[in-house]
């Protein structure tokens, strides 16, 4: 349910994530013996999702669109449409239809959403790392691009005539905020008590308060709007990384998975263009994966909505946050919440 709440001051209790054990199952999506596996029958109708990404800044959400690949090509899910997020979101889109048309993906709509002015601060931060990957790709030649002009009546059409569909957050949340519906949301947002790097302590973290604070109060709309809000922060994804023998079965895979080869390939592109002005410090990506924070939200979002049938490798916590001006998101007692949210 909604909150009653019209201001930036209603109540706020988020489902949370503890990962018990989600690597087996990327290992297993990753490393099919072809691109696709010929689908099963599904017990039930697909998950419509409709996926918001910000590709091209942090390389987590390629790995995380190849899982997402998997499971609808095995129908347990139907991707309805990917929606590129802030700023430079035409060319997030270039990115995108490159990655798709090298991982021999079947057609799937890209919307280029809601761009924002790409400032000098912004692009000297090392945040366009990824987008070179696609600069070169002719748009024109993917079969499915809904331009940033017809991006809301599209997308808002889209969400009025799909039952039950789900929105995928794996970007600061811009375009949700600005379509302004109440539907179902999982995604990667916050940090409670574990911040980057596995510290002990919270970190105000990027999809909350995207490039220099300028989402969070996009984020205070999605906490507020979404009619069901399950998330992941840091505590439960910002350790995830695949390495040793298991990232050793993905290169094996290249030469052979053409979704395997397209997610290397783009994080190739991506490390050797100095992500984030080097703030990852070494990359190798030879051996070893960057921290795959999105890859868990298409794991929970899998839990959670069973698609892959009972198995649970998560342990899911209510608990009622608030995000403070500066874009913490803190855990309160129920009747103390903070400035901005809503009820899940």
């Amino acid at each position: 349910p909604r909150s009653s709440h019209a201001s930036l001051n209603p109540p706020i209790c988020l489902r949370f994530v503890l990962v018990a054990t989600f690597i087996t199952l990327s290992i297993a999506l990753f490393t099919l013996p072809s691109p696709f596996p010929p689908p099963s029958p599904p017990s039930s109708a697909p998950l419509k999702v409709l996926v918001d990404t910000d590709i091209g800044t942090d390389i987590d959400d390629t790995w995380a669109i190849a899982v997402l690949l998997s499971l609808h090509a095995s129908k347990t899910i139907e991707i309805v449409a990917f929606l590129t997020s802030t700023f430079d979101t035409l060319g997030r889109a270039n990115v995108l239809a490159r990655f798709l048309t090298d991982s021999k993906a079947p057609t799937i709509p890209i919307v280029v959403g809601k761009s924002t002015p790409v400032s000098e601060a912004y692009a000297q931060a090392g945040e366009q790392a990824g987008l070179d990957y696609g600069a070169n790709f002719d748009l024109t030649t993917y079969p499915s691009v809904i331009l940033e002009a017809d991006w809301f009546t599209y997308t808002t059409k889209l969400i009025d005539e799909t039952p039950d569909l789900l929105f995928l957050e794996l970007a600061p949340p811009d375009n949700f905020a600005e379509l302004g519906k109440s539907i179902p949301v999982v995604g990667m947002s916050g940090s409670i008590a574990r911040g980057y790097d596995g510290i002990s302590e919270p970190s105000v973290e990027f999809n909350v308060v995207g490039f220099e604070g300028g989402s969070t109060e996009y984020s205070c709309d999605l906490y507020k709007e979404a009619l069901d809000l399950t998330l992941t922060p840091l505590d439960t994804c910002g350790d995830f990384i695949i390495e040793g023998s298991q990232y050793q079965q993905l290169v094996e895979q290249r030469a052979s998975n053409p979704v395997v080869s397209a997610v290397l390939d783009h994080y190739d592109s991506w490390a050797a263009h100095d992500p984030y002005n080097g703030v990852y410090g070494p990359l190798h990506p030879g051996t070893t994966s960057t921290v795959l924070f999105d890859v868990v939200a298409v794991a929970l979002m899998a839990q959670k909505e069973k698609v892959l049938g009972g198995d649970e490798w998560m342990r899911l916590e209510d608990m009622t946050v608030k995000i403070e001006e500066e874009g913490w998101t803190v855990q309160v007692e129920e009747g103390q919440e903070g400035k901005c949210g809503g009820r899940v």
